[in-house]
């Protein structure tokens, strides 16, 4: 059976059904509406960071937003809150502030608006900004509604801007330069403390205070005072862009005292506009400055001027000269045996001098004329305008002549003399001419002292000489030329060689034997006499060495070495002394180091700690050219020695100049009292040798017995001598 269906019969919409279908519509749209306003609002407060709530006032029921639940640390309506819940996120200290701005809103019907403190629930704060209003029923308060706003990030900003100005403030009133900050215009916007004491202690705190025209007070002041002249013009620079920085140091009278300040104008950001000014008061640096120039120009001692300022000098003086028809002569003054007084009455008394002299020689010039302190006991005195040497000649006798006179140093009256060397400028730079100057003075010297001596043609090529040959010395070693001669000792009773003085010699391959007198200076002056000194050692003792070998010398024979003072100051001596002694092999009491007077008095100290090393190593000392020194008597107890030679100048005065004879008399008496051996020097007579054995002076030298010879020759005195051997007498 086949079942039909019926069809379908459309159904027919009433009236009222299609309205109610239409109202739905509009319903779900409303909410729909609704909705995505909710959403919209509740985006905008998480974008915000602004939370709304509201509170029955009569219930207690509290609602927040989503926002609020997230500041407060807390997930999207995670818990239905309540007042409690909201006084326990305000931090602890901040609470009383929430609860009674709360209560004044209730009870005075009144908004409130604070900031507080919150507790993220993650142990974190928060810096919030929270405002309410009531809202009433007739006179009733019924609710309260309100919003949250998290200022953390603008209070921290806030913050740190707070902190940036004090600590620009700090930093400001820190500087100790008085310092204020301008406008475009040129007022005054800030100022530090230095500043405002500044303005107070002037009296004028007003017209420098904040809001005035610094550009005004400059101008006003202007007429007065460059400075302020120059502030002016810098800072108006700085401020129309021309400038970045503008730096002025200028004077300015302060109670009718000079001081001296530096401004500094610094411009800040272009943003900004305006520029930082800043004056500091360097009078002190300033003053500190002029006298550090004026040290570094003059002698600290004398006031006199240095060798800087007298090279300047003497270099104008020379240009000058070129305009004028008078010549320009150099004076060089070394003042003779000036160490006298340093060792006998010490170096303040020897600086006291100095001063004197300096003020004898400033006052014996003329105006125009220069004296300086060239270093040491030497001066320089330039004069210009000199017609002639006659007229040098009368002012170099005038200027030497002012030492004449006594000086009153330390309770002693003291005569000073002074060598004296002239140079004319003619040609040539200021150091040419002190050079010329110097060599003259050294010719003063070897005339004697106490007279003066001119630079001239003649000098000038035994300058050029001097030079030559102190270029060559340098060499002179490694190529061979220098060697030893030893001139013999005797003994004055019997005539017995007992020792040899090792004696350098130096032959030029052009000019032939150069002399002693001339290289072993130069070789002081320049040093060359440490390696040239040690090679005289070592070539002495391989000498005495080789002669023990031959059996030419006996156990007692004794090799004298000269020590000058530059190889007593070089720290290696007594070390080279002890190699020495072990390469060449004899016994270190057959070797004796001679130093000179000179060379122990340079400085007694370290000479008595040098004397003492080489006394422990066994070698003997002798104390050359004695009695020409200074103060022999009173240091002889410290040095170490075990001989003294006396110097030829005594000895030649033996059988005919009673002084002479009274005081090698002395010499030999003194030095039998201390247990030392006597050595004369320079012995050229039977009369000399003669009068040595009735003083009873134990060893002699010189030409009457016999001159320096080369090694070859001696041995083949001492060969031809059995006395060395056996005692015997012997006379060459």
């Amino acid at each position: 059976m086949q079942v039909v269906k019926a069809a379908a019969t459309p159904r027919r919409t009433r009236p009222g059904d299609a309205a109610a279908v239409r109202s739905e519509a509009d319903r779900l749209g409303v909410e729909e509406q609704m909705r995505r306003v909710t959403e919209s609002l509740e985006e905008a407060q998480r974008i915000a960071h602004l939370g709304s709530w509201q509170w029955e006032i009569e219930t207690g029921a509290l609602d927040w937003s989503d926002e609020v639940f997230r500041l407060f640390g807390f997930a999207p309506q995670e818990f239905p809150p309540t007042y409690d819940d909201f006084l326990a996120c305000v931090h602890p200290d901040d609470r009383d502030l929430v609860a009674g701005s709360v209560e004044r809103a209730v009870r005075d019907c009144s908004p409130y608006n604070i900031q507080f403190r919150a507790l993220d629930g993650r142990g974190g704060e928060r810096c919030v900004h929270a405002q309410g209003s009531v809202l009433l029923s007739g006179d009733r308060p019924i609710r309260m509604v309100g919003t949250v706003l998290d200022v953390t990030e603008q209070q921290r900003m806030l913050d740190a801007l707070a902190a940036s100005e004090r600590l620009s403030r700090s930093v400001l009133d820190s500087m100790s330069s008085r310092t204020a900050v301008l406008d475009r215009e040129g007022r005054v916007v800030a100022t530090n403390r230095a500043w405002r004491r500044f303005a107070v202690e002037q009296g004028c705190e007003e017209s420098l205070g904040l809001g005035s025209n610094y550009l005004a007070i400059a101008d006003a002041a202007g007429h007065r005072c460059r400075g302020a002249r120059e502030s002016a013009v810098g800072i108006r620079a700085v401020l129309g862009g021309g400038r970045d920085h503008v730096t002025i140091d200028y004077p300015c009278p302060v109670d009718g005292e000079d001081r001296w300040y530096t401004l500094s104008v610094q411009a800040l950001a272009a943003d900004a506009g305006g520029a930082v000014v800043s004056h500091e008061d360097v009078t002190d640096r300033t003053r500190a400055e002029v006298a550090l120039a004026y040290q570094e120009l003059h002698d600290a001692l004398t006031q006199l001027p240095n060798r800087v300022l007298l090279s300047d000098r003497l270099g104008q003086a020379i240009e000058r000269q070129g305009c004028r028809s008078g010549e320009v002569a150099v004076l060089f003054f070394d003042l003779d045996r000036f160490a006298v007084v340093n060792e006998s009455l010490g170096h303040g008394a020897g600086d006291e001098l100095l001063v004197a002299v300096a003020e004898r020689l400033r006052s014996s010039l003329r105006p125009g004329d220069t004296v300086a302190r060239f270093g040491g006991d030497e001066f320089v005195v330039v004069c210009e305008d000199l017609q002639g040497s006659e007229q040098t000649e009368q002012i170099v006798t005038r200027v030497a002549g002012t030492l004449a006179a006594p000086f009153s140093v330390g309770g002693s009256d003291i005569y000073v003399t002074a060598s004296v060397g002239v140079a004319m400028a003619s040609t040539g730079d200021a150091e040419a001419v002190l050079r010329n100057a110097g060599t003259a003075v050294r010719r003063a010297k070897e005339l004697g002292r106490n007279c003066y001596a001119i630079f001239d043609d003649a000098l000038r090529a035994r300058s050029v000489i001097r030079l030559e040959l102190d270029r060559d010395l340098h060499s002179a070693l490694a190529r061979g030329e220098l060697r030893v001669e030893y001139q013999p000792i005797f003994n004055v009773e019997d005539l017995r060689i007992v020792g040899a003085e090792a004696l350098l010699r130096w032959d030029h391959p052009s000019r032939g034997p150069v002399s002693p007198v001339e290289f072993i200076p130069m070789a002081e002056e320049t040093g060359l006499i440490v390696p040239v000194g040690a090679f005289a050692l070592r070539t002495a003792c391989e000498q005495v060495s080789q002669w023990d070998a031959a059996g030419i010398t006996g156990p007692d024979f004794e090799i004298s070495v000269n020590l000058s003072a530059r190889q007593m100051g070089d720290p290696a001596l007594v070390a080279l002394v002890q190699a020495t002694l072990a390469e060449s092999g004899i016994l270190p009491r057959r070797l004796c180091l001679e130093i000179t007077e000179t060379a122990l008095m340079q400085d007694v100290d370290s000479a008595v700690a040098i004397l003492d090393s080489l006394k422990r190593l066994g070698v003997r000392l002798a104390l050359d050219d004695f009695g020409t020194g200074n103060a022999s008597l009173n240091y002889l107890s410290r040095f170490s020695v075990d001989v003294l030679k006396v110097d030829r100048t005594f000895v030649s005065g033996l059988g005919h100049d009673c002084g002479d004879y009274a005081i090698v008399a002395s010499v030999v008496s003194m030095a039998a009292s201390l247990g030392l051996s006597v050595v004369a020097e320079g012995v050229e007579t039977e009369v000399q040798l003669e009068e040595l054995e009735r003083l009873g002076c134990g060893n002699a030298q010189g030409f009457l017995l016999a001159r320096p010879t080369r090694p070859e020759v001696l041995a083949r005195l001492l060969e031809d001598a059995p006395a060395q051997r056996t005692g015997g007498p012997t006379r060459l």
